[in-house]
Parts: structure tokens; C-alpha cells; sequence
């Protein structure tokens, strides 16, 4: 009885690690530290994604002037997201990356959130150390890029995506 309990229970927890189980939550959404305290508005362009964005590496397509903070930030409170939830863990973990155009919000403490179809992360200095975070948002894609094309300097084609 013991080795079919034993037997049973083990089959159970390998279906469930080679399986998932995973929707998305439509949700609003959430500047990770409000709007106040903005310094700076970034939009950048990374067709072949990268984890971070480096300063000293990546050079942003836009840096928007202080008066167009207060569009971007209400359409993309306006933008559909929904979020990613598992409901059973999956033997991978889903992609990190940031693809397309990222928009970084810089904050007046060295504080950033960036935004992108697909992933919101952000990075803060509290208590002496920096924290970071990372959430699964996404939104429809050409509804992003339209959005984005609003505040690039040229109308110009979206560059096409490279898979």
C-alpha cells in the first residue's frame, strides 16, 4: 500500500513539473513609484532584447522634453495589460528580456522602472542597497508601438523584428 501511495504521489508531482498551468490577468497599469519625482523620460529600441539597459552602452532613439511626461505616462496608464500569473509552476522560467521599445523612467534618487511589452522592471536604492524587481506585463504589441510612435522625434516605419 505504502509503494503505491509512494508510486502515485511521485507520478502526481511529475506531471505537475512537466506541466503548466498559467493565464493572464487583465490589469491597470501601476507606476512601481508613482509619477512624482521624474526626472527624466527614455525610449529606447532592442530588436534582439537585452536584460538590462546599460547607460554606458545603449543609447536611447528619444529622450522626451519635460512637457510630453505627463501624455506618455497617462497613455500608458490608458494602454490594456494583462499579467502573468502560474497557477502551476513551469519547469523553465519565461524571458526576462526587454524587447522592442522600452520606455525608462528615471526618478530624482537614481530610481528607474522600465516599461516594455512583455516586462516591467525597476531598480531602487532603499535602506543602503538597491532592490530590484521584475513583473510580466503585456499589452498588445501594435497598440505599444503606436503608442511609442507618438513620441519618436521623425514619423518614421518601425524597424521589423528580426525572429
Amino acid at each position: 500500500m505504502k509503494k503505491t501511495a509512494l508510486c502515485l504521489a511521485v507520478l502526481l508531482l511529475l506531471a505537475l513539473a512537466l506541466s503548466s498551468c498559467s493565464v493572464n490577468i487583465p490589469t491597470d497599469y501601476e507606476f512601481e513609484y508613482g509619477t512624482e519625482g521624474i526626472t527624466s523620460i527614455e525610449i529606447y529600441y532592442f530588436p534582439e532584447g537585452v536584460m538590462d539597459i546599460d547607460p554606458e552602452i545603449h543609447t536611447p532613439v528619444a529622450v522626451l522634453e519635460e512637457s510630453q511626461h505627463a501624455d506618455i505616462l497617462q497613455d500608458i496608464e490608458e494602454m490594456r495589460f494583462t499579467r502573468f500569473q502560474m497557477l502551476v509552476p513551469i519547469p523553465t522560467d519565461p524571458p526576462y528580456d526587454l524587447r522592442g521599445y522600452v520606455v525608462r523612467l528615471n526618478y530624482e534618487l537614481g530610481d528607474y522602472e522600465d516599461i516594455s511589452n512583455g516586462v516591467q522592471k525597476f531598480r531602487q536604492f532603499r535602506d543602503g542597497e538597491w532592490k530590484h524587481g521584475s513583473k510580466f506585463l503585456d499589452c498588445d504589441e501594435e497598440a505599444w508601438n503606436d503608442m511609442i510612435q507618438k513620441y519618436l522625434p521623425v514619423e518614421k516605419p518601425l524597424p521589423a523584428f528580426q525572429e
